[in-house]
């Protein structure tokens, strides 16, 4: 049976521009046509039919595309402007050239016989002598200094506290103890009514008394703040003392000289070997002190802080660094001070000394026939080396 052919027609979907390729042309640019490209497949070359089967499909397909091509517009030339010249400065003519000079060839010189150097005769050294010693040196006396004999006791003290001098162990309070051993030796027998009454009519301190663990005082007080500096100590010593009475001197100076027979027992913050008053702790170490008005209304005060302002003001001035001459600023509370200003006025390079206020001043009298000075606190005086208290 002969093989049997069809005739296809054309598929339908290929046979039209398909939608999304149709393009309307844009009112800008209606003046440039659509341009449509026609794509025509090579016609299908005749088909072998396979063996496996009995007939065989020819389609012809056709496919025509629309594509919408977008026109650019381009503006019109403008006309060239040329560059402006730029201004070449004129080169400087060329200079005549001067031919270097011709070297002329080195003629070196012929080669002189060598002349041996001459044999340096040897250097004899002399035979050592036999050493001569020295003599022996005598001890070099130095030129005693002379000093004024006005000053020579003084001196004299100095060197014999400085050769005798041991440092005491403060570890188990040795430092004190010698000083109470030595103070209270003349009272060791005891002290009797009758000295207790001698002593009270003298009025050479503050009369004290404590009874049951209670301390009582006498109304009138030299030194209102010296005596609460005092009591502060005797308050926190209330539970470990018996009953007793004492005075106690709240003034600068001591009260019993070493001539008085028999000694009286007052006790003093400060005294020289020249005195029998008994030492103790002075007030200053709470409250108290010297009244020194506008820095000071009510006394130096507390002794642990003010010993700290101090330790710091020291460390600002160390010795290199401070003034070298003496320095004082106080009160006139004895004529033993008078020198010492006199001194200043006439040797200002020695001396900074002057007198200020105190409770007592009521003219220039009392300051030598000068105005007072104004008063310094106690951290400024570290600036200089040599300070009178």
């Amino acid at each position: 049976m002969s093989p049997t052919y069809y005739s296809h027609t054309p598929y339908p979907h290929y046979s039209h521009t398909h939608p999304y390729y149709s393009h309307t042309p844009s009112p800008y640019h209606s003046h440039i046509p659509p341009i449509t490209a026609t794509h025509t497949l090579p016609p299908l070359q005749p088909h072998t039919p396979s063996p496996h089967y009995s007939h065989t499909h020819t389609f012809p397909i056709t496919f025509t595309h629309t594509l919408p091509i977008t026109a650019t517009h381009l503006s019109p030339l403008q006309p060239h402007t040329p560059l402006p010249l730029q201004h070449t400065p004129p080169l400087s003519p060329l200079q005549p050239h001067t031919p270097l000079p011709i070297l002329q060839p080195h003629t070196l010189s012929p080669l002189q016989p060598h002349t041996p150097l001459p044999i340096t005769a040897t250097h004899t050294l002399p035979i050592l002598q036999p050493h001569t010693p020295s003599p022996i040196l005598q001890p070099h006396t130095l030129p005693t200094p002379h000093y004024n004999s006005r000053w020579t006791q003084y001196l004299d003290r100095i060197q014999r506290a400085l050769t005798y001098h041991s440092p005491c162990d403060s570890h188990n309070e040795t430092c004190y103890y010698r000083v109470l051993q030595q103070d209270l030796a003349p009272f060791s027998s005891g002290i009797s009514r009758d000295l207790m009454t001698n002593i009270l009519s003298r009025k050479l301190g503050t009369h004290y008394q404590i009874i049951s663990h209670r301390l009582y005082r006498e109304e009138e007080c030299m030194f209102p703040a010296r005596c609460s500096g005092v009591e502060h100590f005797l308050l926190q010593l209330l539970p470990h003392l018996p009953d007793m009475e004492l005075v106690i001197n709240v003034r600068d100076y001591p009260q019993v000289p070493r001539w008085m027979t028999p000694a009286i027992p007052i006790f003093s913050f400060s005294k020289t070997s020249d005195y029998q008053d008994i030492l103790y702790p002075a007030w200053t170490f709470w409250e108290g002190g010297p009244a020194v008005w506008p820095i000071y209304p009510t006394g130096l005060g507390r002794w642990d802080l003010m010993r700290e302002q101090l330790s710091l003001a020291a460390n600002l001035w160390p010795w290199d660094k401070k003034i070298p001459k003496g320095y004082f600023r106080g009160s006139r509370t004895s004529p033993e001070r008078d020198p010492l200003i006199l001194l200043s006025r006439e040797s200002p390079e020695l001396v900074d000394a002057e007198y200020t206020k105190n409770q007592a001043w009521r003219s220039e009298k009392d300051t030598l026939g000068r105005p007072p000075a104004k008063e310094v606190p106690l951290v400024d005086h570290c600036e200089f080396k040599y300070v009178k208290i």
